[in-house]
């Protein structure tokens, strides 16, 4: 990790700094998930994490300028894909 802090172009304070941020959010997240269980039910904690997870892969492409390649757009395509298949087996049924 101290190799990638130093090879990180904005120096080793944002680096660590970002990665604070991240376990943050991602504890935040998973509280939140966590609170959908109790307070709303199983269902909508899934409904939530099947939203969370093409947000996340699109927030990742525009925060962190990655390339964006075959395999990221495939399981893009597929987790829009599940959740459109989602709503649409709630909207039948």
């Amino acid at each position: 990790m101290g190799r990638k802090a130093t090879e990180f172009a904005h120096g080793k304070v944002i680096y660590s700094t970002i990665l604070v941020a991240i376990a943050v959010v991602f504890q935040a997240s998973i509280l939140g998930s966590l609170g959908f269980v109790f307070f709303a039910g199983s269902l909508f904690s899934c409904i939530y994490i099947s939203v969370l997870v093409p947000v996340m892969e699109i927030a990742s492409f525009i925060a962190y300028h990655e390339t964006f390649n075959g395999e990221k757009g495939m399981s893009l395509a597929l987790s829009l894909w599940a959740f459109a298949s989602y709503c649409h087996g709630q909207y039948k049924g």
